[in-house]
């Protein structure tokens, strides 16, 4: 637990200054919940769907990013490129991010990068955020927020503007991209097809032959003596 917490506290810092602001739930124009969960079947536990995502995961994670920066007048601080380039935090590497981030995506439509900074308004890194509830919420100023609720408990709120936003299938939702739902009958159907080649090899495997008389009238030693033949 302390090890969480030390990885937690390194990202984010020890205490949510947003916590002080009085914050309210975030109303959406289509009337969907303002709070986005994980789906519950995770198809990356599908063989298919997790091979299919990490062709495409590595695939992505071979190319290079690069910042350009067009708005001269608000700069923004740090070498992005850099960090992108090479390692956009402490324990990944720009192959392992990007990876991380494409995987993500295509797991839950929807993939979250926190901007971390220091005191001075310096870029320090990017941190992939995997949260098992997010939830969006404003303040009396209309600022948008997003608090994260991890698996331990843990919580934290950021302003949505130090975070990247990655959505797949953006349609119905005015915020979120889509759940992979629409997937259940696909996966229980890939399911239920290996279920199925795995019980038939071990029949095949535990059926070795049949033999068949066709005199069902045959004594107790005639029948002895067919086995021992066959068996020969």
């Amino acid at each position: 637990m302390k090890e969480k917490r030390n990885l937690f506290e390194r990202i984010f810092g020890k205490k949510d200054t947003n916590e002080r602001i009085p914050l309210y739930s975030f109303k959406l124009l289509n009337g969907y919940d303002a709070i986005y969960t994980k789906w519950g079947k995770n198809p990356y536990d599908s063989k298919v769907a997790r091979t299919a995502i990490d062709r495409i995961a590595t695939q992505a994670a071979k190319m290079t990013p690069k910042h350009i920066q067009n708005d001269i007048n608000h700069p923004i601080l740090g070498d992005i490129n850099k960090m992108l380039q090479g390692k956009p935090n402490p324990i990944m590497s720009s192959y392992d991010f990007i990876y991380k981030i494409v995987s993500q995506l295509y797991t839950y439509d929807n993939a979250f990068v926190f901007i971390a900074k220091n005191d001075g308004g310096y870029i320090t890194g990017f941190y992939p955020v995997l949260a098992t509830e997010t939830k969006l919420l404003k303040d009396d100023e209309n600022n948008i927020y997003l608090r994260f609720k991890f698996i331990d408990g843990n919580y934290y709120i950021l302003r949505y503007e130090e975070v990247i936003h990655l959505r797949r299938f953006y349609n119905s939702d005015d915020f979120w991209g889509e759940s992979n739902s629409i997937l259940d009958t696909d996966l229980e159907t890939a399911h239920i097809s290996s279920e199925g080649i795995k019980h038939a090899i071990k029949m095949s495997n535990s059926i070795k032959g049949i033999l068949k008389y066709s005199n069902s009238m045959l004594k107790n030693e005639d029948i002895v003596k067919n086995r021992n033949d066959f068996i020969n």
